[in-house]
């Protein structure tokens, strides 16, 4: 962690293990040390509609040509040399894999021959016309917001960048699971917390996340695409990390304008098009005269509010709010979102007060009424680690039972592995 950046909630409680073994923590500030090699990569895909500035695309072009492909990596005092030559021989297994890249999981050796895990998300270095150079763009604000971020306990490590046959290769810290794994298996064992997701799950899960979201404000960014398949979890850890900057967008004046993302998840508003605010521009036709008219200009930080929202009702719910149905239906989908009142928490009546009406501020319809990150972080449900005495007195912003949250973090990820064995050998079978 940053040393001269202000202390979290969460850091006297978050003491990363050193030595040998299976290290994951997060590196304090990596050191590079890289030798100097600059291979041209090849490259590839010919794919058109790119937002791409000429800026963006000499940023690419300068990351692609001071990438290395065997970097030294300084973590917690040990040294990993990556050398994409034959890392394929550390590859443990494959991750995942989306539209624009895969990525998979390595155990490499450190100097001192301890072993390091580690996730490697590999993307096509693409050329051409305009689809092209768009794809480039996603792969330099996944990697730029990545790197932005290290000093954010809550969204997933950035380590480093490589750039090899035709690919660029961002190096991030390795993970266990995510969201959309892992809340099915809490819900098969709710049975034992009183048929339900525990409210300081809950109660964690959205700090992690505000906390993010909040990072990422700050250095003038918006997600745009917050889901469970986003949110990723570390059963060592036992905390919740935010990452895929790759759609996100560059806020000015707290706006952004372009419409990407993963439509279950987007506000009302993005949906249907409909712009945050309106400005008034004065142009001279041919004839001199004067011309008003009015500009409609994009959507706030308060759209990933309501996607944050959407996903703590998925959670507690064990299912898309809107119904499973709807969601693979773009029709009723939009339908849904937009002509339909937004999802109540289910069950409210085995929850706090304080956690529905948290909830409830996320998914309000009206932008102007929707909670923003300040008013989320100040609501009686948000959880704080040194609380005032008068909030003590009022039972409000608990921090959460972390012994608690360790045995169910423990008990879910076991669950996981059942599901998981039983599934190998029903394909044995």
């Amino acid at each position: 962690m940053d040393s001269n950046r202000p202390a979290t909630n969460m850091e006297s409680s978050m003491q990363r293990p050193r030595g040998s073994g299976r290290k994951r923590g997060r590196p304090n500030r990596p050191k590079f040390q890289l030798p100097n090699m600059n291979p041209r990569p090849t490259t590839v895909e010919n794919p058109a509609n790119s937002t791409e500035t000429p800026q963006e695309k000499d940023q690419f072009k300068d990351l692609v040509d001071n990438c290395q492909f065997a970097p030294f990596i300084d973590i917690e005092d040990e040294i990993i040399n990556l050398n994409a030559k034959n890392i394929e021989e550390y590859k443990v297994r494959n991750l995942g894999a989306g539209a624009y890249g895969t990525v998979d999981h390595y155990r490499v050796t450190t100097n001192r021959e301890n072993k390091f895990d580690l996730a490697i998300k590999r993307i096509k270095i693409v050329t051409g016309n305009t689809k092209a150079q768009h794809t480039n763009e996603l792969t330099l604000r996944d990697r730029n917001v990545a790197k932005n971020s290290r000093s954010c306990i809550h969204t997933v490590g950035y380590f480093e960048t490589m750039a090899y046959q035709g690919e660029i290769w961002i190096v991030m810290e390795l993970m266990d699971t995510s969201l959309d794994k892992f809340y099915p298996a809490a819900h098969a064992i709710s049975s034992r917390y009183d048929g339900i997701i525990p409210e300081d799950f809950v109660k964690m899960l959205s700090h992690c996340l505000v906390e993010a979201l909040q990072f990422l404000y700050k250095i003038d960014v918006i997600h745009r695409d917050v889901k469970p398949s986003n949110i990723l979890l570390s059963r060592q850890q036992k905390i919740v990390k935010l990452c895929d900057f790759g759609i996100s967008g560059e806020l000015s004046n707290s706006i952004v304008t372009t419409h990407v993302g993963c439509q279950p998840y987007m506000a009302p508003e993005r949906v249907q098009h409909k712009p945050q605010r309106t400005q008034q521009q004065v142009t001279v036709n041919s004839n001199g005269d004067l011309i008003q008219k009015q500009e409609s200009i994009g959507y706030g930080i308060t759209s990933d509010v309501w996607s944050f929202g959407i996903t703590l009702n998925e959670v507690i719910r064990g299912d898309y709010p809107y119904g499973p149905e709807v969601k693979h239906n773009a029709f009723s989908l939009i339908a849904s979102i937009v002509n339909k009142d937004a999802p109540k928490v289910v069950p409210a009546e085995r929850y706090t007060k304080h956690l529905v009406e948290f909830i409830d501020g996320c998914l309000q319809k009206e932008v102007s009424r929707r909670a923003t990150y300040e008013k989320l972080s100040m609501h009686p449900f948000y959880p704080i680690k040194e609380r005032m005495e008068c909030m003590i007195r009022k039972g409000i912003n608990k921090w959460w039972d972390e012994t608690m949250i360790s045995g169910y973090f423990e008990q879910v990820f076991d669950q996981m592995e059942v599901k998981t064995k039983v599934e190998n050998d029903d394909m044995r079978d």
